[in-house]
């Protein structure tokens, strides 16, 4: 758990994960996408997207991923991808609900997301990942590639 926090520390960490897993830096153009989030100044705060630097093309991370139009922190989604992860047999919404601090209603719709991403390559993570350290990224990638 203090690896997962270690990790993704904030949201910014946890889109740019998301952003390298999915995407490259650089655009089709020659430019390279820079973060458009997180600056005071900025009009878009709170979008999310990464900006070319040459063709202003913008690019959100988080669409077509479970992730998208989703005002949960990108935290609690990782930290819920990783209880799911290494639970032995499943894991029940109130479960989630309680160690995440969220709403039932919260963490039934996080868990649906998970399910239903996994239910098309269900025995291909069985077979491959298993129930460690290395489900977790093999379900993060399994999930980040996931259209719904």
């Amino acid at each position: 758990m203090r690896d997962l926090r270690g990790d993704f520390p904030s949201e910014e960490a946890c889109i740019k994960f998301v952003f390298n897993a999915l995407h490259d830096r650089k655009c089709s153009c020659g430019g390279r996408y820079r973060p458009l989030f997180w600056t005071e100044k900025n009009k878009l705060k709170g979008r999310k997207q990464f900006q070319c630097s040459k063709c202003r093309y913008q690019l959100s991370p988080l669409a077509n991923t479970i992730f998208h139009k989703s005002s949960t922190p990108l935290s609690l989604w990782f930290h819920a991808l990783f209880i799911f992860s290494n639970a032995r047999n499943g894991i029940s919404a109130k479960e989630i609900e309680r160690q995440l601090g969220v709403t039932y209603k919260c963490a039934y719709r996080i868990l649906t997301q998970i399910r239903r991403a996994m239910a098309p390559a269900q025995e291909r993570l069985n077979n491959k990942a298993g129930r460690h350290k290395k489900g977790f990224n093999a379900l993060f990638n399994l999930l980040s590639t996931y259209r719904h």
